[in-house]
């Protein structure tokens, strides 16, 4: 599983922060946003349930994959810089399997690399 954290400016340009996940541990504040997670999109503003979001990341936030593609999800917008961390987080078998019922596939395929290069920091 990979949880993305999609970050803009004003001026329309986008970055993203991959974080993949394993089987493992319950993760605590992955927790509260299962725990108040809308049935549907239009209940997606949720008051009073606040995350600190760095405990959705690694230890080890410093090596990551950099390379430039695009959103995941339509309009599918290029120019996109990524930053995938290389170290996972762990999240319960429970909690996986709950986030599988949100979601019958992904919205999008695997796309081919198209000459685009893949750093390594």
């Amino acid at each position: 599983m990979e949880i993305h954290f999609v970050h803009g400016t004003p001026d329309g340009k986008l970055a993203v922060l991959g974080v993949f996940a394993e089987e493992g541990a319950v993760n605590v504040e992955f927790q509260k946003i299962l725990a108040h997670a809308p049935t549907k999109v239009e209940d997606a503003t949720i008051n009073g349930v606040n995350i600190n979001p760095s405990n959705l990341l690694p230890l080890d936030k410093k090596s990551f994959f950099l390379y430039s593609g695009s959103l995941t999800t339509p309009p599918c917008t290029e120019g996109v810089n990524w930053y995938v961390l290389k170290n996972p987080i762990q999240l319960s078998k429970e909690q996986i399997n709950t986030i599988k019922t949100f979601y019958s596939g992904n919205a999008r395929q695997d796309q081919p690399l198209n000459g685009r290069q893949v750093l390594n920091k």
